[in-house]
């Protein structure tokens, strides 16, 4: 199956496709291909001269557009065009509100750049088991657009004022060019979503560095096998998180419990179930249709 992305942004071809199995059709290749064999792919904002074409399948990915985004109701326009929309937190059409299971991973990226590039191949922290000797590390920027967001950040500066010791990295605070950086060392990792629809390479990123997780976001779409390196704590109620860390920290249930048997196939999991060539949506029998 062969992909087209419709986008101006050179950056999110690297981004999304870090598995390198999706067969990719740049812009220049579409007039030697046929173009009915093809699926356009668009993430935010297409291309407005592609959608007129008669690709296959046409999808629209839209990313934490509200409050974010200053035109969200474009997305009416889109869906004249579009045979697919999967909003991520917004319920602007009807049963399109979904999650987007491939957001790909972060670590092995330069991405705070203006031209993003990949400086370790994803599969180098598939393969890898990493020794640990730091405890517990979290990576947030200063962002409160969203209530996620801010309750994040309250959360962190919580902790860290109850005394728990966190290494903070993140926009504003011990910037790092690859987020690996501030996950292979660490027996923990603190990752909580912008909002409740989880889970992204937040999630992602920590696992694959083989750290147990204190996350904040919907564990429904997560797959049982990957379940069992993550703790779910209510950002909601600090107190109660705090409990739920300190427990954890002090008697190393769960990272004990898992055996470097256990993460291999958790990345396998991550990378067969939640990479971008392996979505259902894909399939000629997805029935599901605005």
């Amino acid at each position: 199956m062969k992909f087209y992305l419709s986008t101006s942004n050179e950056n999110l071809k690297l981004e999304f496709f870090r598995y390198k199995k999706c067969n990719i059709i740049d812009e220049k290749d579409l007039k030697n291909e046929n173009i009915r064999e093809i699926i356009l792919i668009s993430i935010d904002k297409p291309r407005f001269i592609d959608l007129t074409k008669p690709f296959y399948k046409k999808i629209l990915f839209r990313l934490e557009y509200l409050p974010v985004r200053k035109f969200p109701y474009d997305i009416f326009l889109y869906r004249l065009f579009f045979d697919y929309i999967f909003e991520w937190d917004s319920y602007l059409l009807n049963k399109s509100y979904s999650f987007l299971p491939f957001f790909p991973p972060r670590i092995g990226m330069i991405h705070e750049k203006k031209i993003v590039k990949e400086n370790i191949e994803i599969n180098y922290f598939i393969n890898s088991i990493f020794k640990k000797s730091n405890l517990l590390s979290t990576v947030v920027s200063e962002k409160k657009n969203l209530l996620w967001q801010k309750k994040r950040l309250d959360l962190i500066d919580f902790l860290e004022m109850e005394n728990i010791e966190i290494k903070r990295f993140g926009r504003g605070k011990n910037m790092i060019n690859d987020k690996s950086e501030a996950l292979i060392s660490f027996k923990y990792h603190i990752a909580i979503e912008n909002c409740p629809n989880g889970p992204s390479e937040k999630l992602w990123d920590p696992l694959l560095c083989n750290c147990i997780v204190f996350y904040g976001g919907n564990l429904e779409l997560i797959h049982p096998t990957i379940r069992k390196a993550i703790i779910q704590i209510p950002i909601f109620d600090k107190k109660k998180s705090k409990e739920i860390i300190l427990k954890e920290l002090n008697n190393s249930k769960i990272l004990n419990s898992i055996n470097e048997k256990d993460w291999k196939k958790i990345k396998l999991f991550i990378k067969k179930l939640y990479s971008f060539e392996n979505q259902f949506i894909f399939k000629d029998n997805y029935s599901f249709k605005n």
